[in-house]
């Protein structure tokens, strides 16, 4: 008589299912720390599955879920907080970072092996620091017909590294989408030019371009997305290509483009590499004859002017 009755079983899971999602945001992926989805299951009440990693690591999930109970949930780490950075606190990472690319003579090398000198980077107010215990170059997005405005600053690491984990970092002024690398080229955009116009995946490779006399942007193809803002601007480029990396992301993002964009040649073809044997992108192209590329990249813009 003093056992206390027990819940119904399917009422018990439901219990237990709510309790799990309630706290979705808490479970991370074991792999890539972005947030799993949660859903009810017959014999338990968590399931997990990460969008992010798209199933690659399934079986490391499945392991997870097995061993995973709602008390367990209850306990997890929470997620980090995201952090939004001012403009102001921007602008002075920024310009200390410029201070140090000054004297950092290996950074300054880094950039010399993509075809971009010290005045190219100061062009682009680049800069230096440490990060995460790595020493980083510094690259600022910016806005507005004279640069004034600072939208993030992405941190690329100069050791090359086996895996590709912390490779990238940044400091978004916003939460929104990113905009893309050297938007004062498009706000400054002549509708009439018949200049050609180069959308690289890298924001290097766009400098890289730069640095010898073409016009250059760039995009992260990692699910980017064209905001309508840059849209619009880059509807006003008659003489558009796109020049994105030869694998399965940068086949993704030229298509993406395409649709967006229906007028958008594709720079090399779409051919499996449209760069040369063995070359995934412009700065692979540039580093293995930097002199046949010039010549190359002048003759087609050559053309451009008199067509």
């Amino acid at each position: 008589a003093g056992i206390p009755p027990q819940a119904p079983r399917d009422q018990t899971i439901t219990q237990a299912t709510q309790a799990a999602t309630a706290v979705r945001s808490e479970i991370l992926c074991p792999q890539c720390s972005h947030p799993l989805d949660l859903a009810p299951g017959k014999k338990q009440a968590v399931l997990l599955y990460c969008f992010v990693c798209e199933g690659k690591n399934r079986k490391e999930l499945a392991v997870l879920a097995r061993t995973l109970t709602p008390e367990a949930v209850r306990q997890c780490r929470p997620r980090p907080p995201r952090v939004e950075w001012s403009e102001d606190q921007l602008r002075e990472n920024l310009t200390i970072a410029q201070r140090n690319l000054e004297r950092d003579r290996g950074a300054q090398a880094f950039l010399a092996t993509r075809g971009i000198d010290l005045a190219t980077a100061r062009t682009f107010g680049l800069g230096c620091c440490e990060l995460y215990g790595e020493n980083r170059v510094c690259l600022p997005y910016r806005a507005g017909p004279f640069a004034e405005e600072i939208l993030q600053l992405r941190y690329r690491r100069i050791a090359e590294r086996p895996t590709k984990k912390m490779k990238w970092c940044c400091q978004k002024r916003n939460l929104g989408g990113r905009r893309l690398f050297n938007l004062m080229l498009l706000e400054n955009w002549d509708a009439e030019a018949m200049t050609p116009l180069i959308i690289t995946e890298s924001e290097l490779d766009a400098m890289t371009l730069t640095g010898l006399g073409a016009n250059a942007i760039s995009v992260d193809s990692a699910g980017h997305r064209l905001l309508e803002p840059d849209r619009v601007f880059l509807r006003k480029v008659r003489r558009l290509y796109l020049a994105f990396d030869a694998d399965a992301a940068g086949w993704e993002c030229t298509k993406r483009f395409k649709a967006a964009l229906p007028g958008a040649k594709v720079l090399g073809g779409l051919g499996p590499e449209p760069y040369g044997p063995g070359k995934k992108d412009i700065g692979e192209m540039w580093q293995a004859d930097p002199a046949a590329f010039a010549e190359r990249l002048h003759k087609f813009l050559e053309r451009g002017k008199q067509q």
